[in-house]
């Protein structure tokens, strides 16, 4: 990926873990953990909208 955008792959890490901190900062905020997420059951595991101001399911696999 760093080839295609043309920086290092330094850079692209440190973006990776800035958007991993982002997303993680929304899930928390709207009261959802890891620990939540990993425990739940497969009826809430799917792709969730996080930025609405209640997440709901957007795909479910």
């Amino acid at each position: 990926m760093s080839k295609e955008l043309g920086i290092s792959r330094e850079r692209v890490r440190q973006i990776e873990q800035t958007a991993l901190a982002k997303v993680r900062a929304a899930l928390e905020a709207k009261g959802l953990t890891a620990t939540t997420l990993d425990s739940a059951g497969t009826e809430i595991r799917g792709f969730y909208d996080v930025c609405s101001p209640t997440p709901h399911l957007i795909y479910k696999d």
